[in-house]
């Protein structure tokens, strides 16, 4: 089984938030936008698990 690294880990109010960008986490070849988004969020994904 193959675990991934964050990018970033922060720790906000006592909850631990992992970062994966999708630039660098992109297994499935998803089309990413041809414009600089730095800086802009387009997505956010929260998995709330044990």
């Amino acid at each position: 089984m193959a675990y991934l690294k964050p990018d970033k880990t922060a720790v906000l109010n006592g909850v631990t938030v992992n970062t994966y960008l999708l630039t660098q986490h992109n297994p499935n070849r998803i089309s990413m936008p041809d414009i600089s988004m730095d800086g802009r969020i387009i997505g956010v994904t929260v998995h709330n698990t044990d």
